[in-house]
């Protein structure tokens, strides 16, 4: 949430949100704290560097073009660039972990939350599904 300049020139509270505290404090996964970390960056990488790194590089080079990008916005520092590198790096090892594990299980394990239909036995709500999640959050 944040101000917005309104058209009388006067300052006002905005419905603009800038983050979603819930997602990056108990997280799905760490996927999840990415994107909700910051919606307007998140938007300009996935639509900017992402989906165009995706066409050439595949998925696994188009996170780390996407992290490398963020890594110069941040400045050019070494240090934060190896933790945001390494957090693609996670990222997507575990994106891979999830994907196998949801067709193993037959659960919606996925780093995202399954749409409202999908095709698992084990839904979101079962005892397995919650459990993995908390072993997750727990690592």
């Amino acid at each position: 949430i944040g101000y917005e300049l309104s058209t009388d020139g006067s300052l006002s509270w905005s419905n603009y949100h800038v983050a979603y505290p819930p997602a990056i404090e108990l997280p799905r996964s760490l996927g999840m704290v990415v994107t909700n970390w910051n919606f307007p960056i998140h938007y300009f990488l996935k639509h900017y560097v992402f989906k165009p790194a995706r066409l050439h590089l595949g998925k696994f080079g188009a996170i780390l073009a996407t992290y490398f990008a963020s890594s110069l916005l941040h400045g050019i520092n070494f240090q934060l660039a190896a933790v945001l590198l390494s957090i693609g790096v996670y990222t997507y090892v575990e994106s891979v972990l999830r994907y196998k594990l949801s067709i193993i299980l037959k659960a919606c394990v996925l780093d995202r939350p399954c749409l409202n239909q999908c095709n698992h036995q084990n839904k979101v709500n079962a005892l397995l599904i919650n459990t993995l999640h908390n072993i997750n959050f727990a690592l």
